[in-house]
């Protein structure tokens, strides 16, 4: 009788331990099998051709909408799989902007650059964004912190991001380096005056006015 009592704890004891890892096997197995899924159904909604923004900045057209659209279902559904890819919020606050939705392209902005704080452009967008609402105290300060990031760390991000940012660069490398780098440069001088214009005039009404007609556009890169 003592032998059975002894007996029946310790046969529960390994009865748990094995449905334990049985749950936990068929667990992963179901996790791995999703991750699966969703990785499949990226490669599906990877929006096409995927240069656009590329194109976009060369032949200086307007967003299309539909087109951002696909870009939007994309990055959510990247962040779905992999929620810890900062820079691609960047990208959606980006994209949520000329959705005119400045609400939630400030959300992510400001997820960006909490996480992802050495990226010029996530600064210069949601400087862009308050400018335009004419919070100029706040974009003051993106400005100076976007003047604050050395371009080559900001190129360095750019080429060194697999899943955000060389999909929309490296169709024609040559190319997309020439762009990216010119652009750069143009934008630093940009964000420069607008600092100096800021910082020197303050919030006076002389500075309002200046910076009333100035409308600026948001970049993904």
């Amino acid at each position: 009788m003592k032998l059975k009592l002894l007996l029946f704890p310790a046969a529960n004891i390994l009865m748990g331990g094995f449905l334990l890892s049985v749950f936990f096997i068929a667990g992963q197995n179901v996790f791995q099998t999703f991750r699966v899924a969703n990785i499949a159904a990226l490669n599906y909604l990877q929006p096409q051709p995927t240069d656009y923004f590329l194109e976009l900045y060369a032949r200086q057209e307007s967003p299309d909408k539909n087109k951002i659209h696909c870009y939007v279902d994309y990055y959510e559904h990247l962040l779905q799989v992999f929620p810890n890819l900062w820079d691609a919020y960047g990208i959606l606050g980006y994209c949520f902007h000329y959705l005119n939705d400045d609400p939630q392209a400030i959300k992510f902005l400001k997820i960006a650059i909490q996480n992802y704080p050495d990226f010029f452009w996530n600064y210069y967008n949601l400087a862009a964004i308050y400018i335009n609402e004419s919070r100029y105290q706040e974009a003051s300060d993106l400005l100076r912190k976007a003047l604050g990031v050395p371009p080559m760390t900001n190129l360095k991000k750019m080429f060194t991001s697999p899943m955000v940012y060389l999909p929309l660069l490296v169709i024609d490398e040559e190319k997309s380096i020439v762009y990216t780098v010119g652009h750069i440069k143009q934008t630093y001088r940009s964000v420069f005056a607008l600092a100096k214009i800021l910082n020197q005039m303050g919030d006076s009404q002389e500075a309002r006015e200046v910076m009333k007609k100035i409308k600026l556009e948001l970049y993904a890169f």
